[in-house]
C-alpha cells in the first residue's frame, strides 16, 4: 500500500464573509451583529481542508465538529469559480462534484492559487484511479 503525501490544506479566506461582515457593521448598533461577525470568523478559521493523494477530508464546526472523508477516486468533476470580487483578490472557489453517497458537493471558498489546486485535484484523482483500477461509467435513463 502506498504513502498517503498531501497534496494541499488550508481554509477558506476570511473574504468569504465580507458581504456578510459589511450588513452586520452597518447594523452594529444593535449589539447582535457583534456576534454574528465573531461567530462567521470563528466558523471559517476552523474550516479545514486537508487533501491528499487518497481522499478529501473536510474539517468544520465551531460548537461541534464535523468531519467529511471522500475517497480521491470518488471525485467525478471538478468545477473552477472567480467572481469579480475574487479576481481582484486573487482567490478562487474549486467545487468537487463526487460519486460519494454522503458528501456529493464539496466546495472549497475563497482559496488562493486555485487554477494550480483545481489541476493538481484533477492529476491526483487520475493516479489514484490508475492505482485502484477504477472506472466510471455512466448511465442514462430514456
Amino acid at each position: 500500500m502506498s504513502n498517503e503525501k498531501e497534496i494541499w490544506q488550508g481554509s477558506p479566506s476570511q473574504w468569504e464573509n465580507a458581504q456578510s461582515m459589511a450588513i452586520c457593521i452597518l447594523l452594529i448598533w444593535l449589539i447582535i451583529p457583534i456576534f454574528v461577525i465573531i461567530y462567521k470568523r470563528i466558523y471559517t478559521k476552523n474550516h479545514k481542508f486537508r487533501i491528499t493523494n487518497q481522499r478529501i477530508v473536510e474539517e468544520f464546526g465551531v460548537f461541534r465538529t464535523t468531519i467529511n472523508e471522500t475517497e480521491l477516486q470518488r471525485v467525478k468533476d471538478i468545477k473552477y469559480e472567480q467572481s469579480f470580487l475574487q479576481k481582484i483578490l486573487g482567490l478562487s472557489t474549486i467545487t468537487l462534484i463526487t460519486s460519494d453517497v454522503t458528501n456529493v458537493i464539496t466546495t472549497i471558498n475563497y482559496v488562493k492559487n486555485g487554477r494550480q489546486l483545481r489541476e493538481d485535484i484533477r492529476n491526483a484523482v487520475e493516479e489514484r484511479r490508475n492505482e485502484k483500477g477504477v472506472r466510471e461509467f455512466e448511465t442514462f435513463d430514456r
